[in-house]
């Protein structure tokens, strides 16, 4: 989005954002002001074509409902003793499930809308986008990032697994946020 497509009063927080990112100056903190016509009159430019959409799973809120040895047994008739086999199996099978099933709070979709001034500078905003029952899409600003590639590693680092990603959660992972709890 061009800056110049912004309102007027929102014009100057913008070419203060993409200074930040590429000059390191300090955020003011009239973003808010620009975050919040986003997510209002701006709501377009988050979600737009969704062009840029991706999905993600909140991995470890997941792992607290679903990857325990009690989980497993509500689930599936098991003989004998639980192995990490039977673990990885019903683990990767549950987060598929999650992610074609999903209702959108567990599984919300991101998004970055690109701000570029004249000389042809951007950076980009990051929302999470939830959906929550009737109160509909809720949008979740996560900051300013020179681009999206950043703002995507920020969200693995806070625990998120991206849909197109989940093949490579190895077991290890898998087993260190699974809860033994049978004896």
């Amino acid at each position: 989005m061009e800056i110049r497509s912004l309102p007027e009063h929102l014009q100057s927080i913008a070419t203060g954002l993409i200074a930040h990112v590429h000059e390191g100056f300090s955020i003011t903190s009239d973003i808010a002001q620009l975050t919040e016509w986003f997510e209002d009159e701006g709501w377009d430019e988050i979600v737009g074509s969704w062009s840029d959409e991706r999905i993600v799973l909140v991995l470890g809120m997941f792992a607290d409902l679903s990857f325990s040895d009690s989980e497993l047994c509500g689930y599936e008739d098991i003989e004998g003793a639980i192995t990490d086999d039977l673990r990885l199996g019903f683990a990767r099978k549950r987060i598929h499930d999650e992610f074609e099933s999903g209702d959108g709070y567990s599984c919300p979709s991101v998004h970055t809308v690109q701000l570029k001034n004249d000389q042809g500078q951007d950076a980009f905003l990051g929302w999470l986008v939830r959906i929550h029952g009737q109160l509909g899409h809720m949008p979740n600003y996560w900051g300013i990032f020179s681009d999206r590639e950043k703002f995507y590693s920020e969200l693995r680092k806070s625990g998120f697994l991206f849909y197109d990603e989940k093949d490579t959660l190895s077991d290890r992972q898998i087993l260190l946020l699974w809860k033994l709890d049978i004896s």
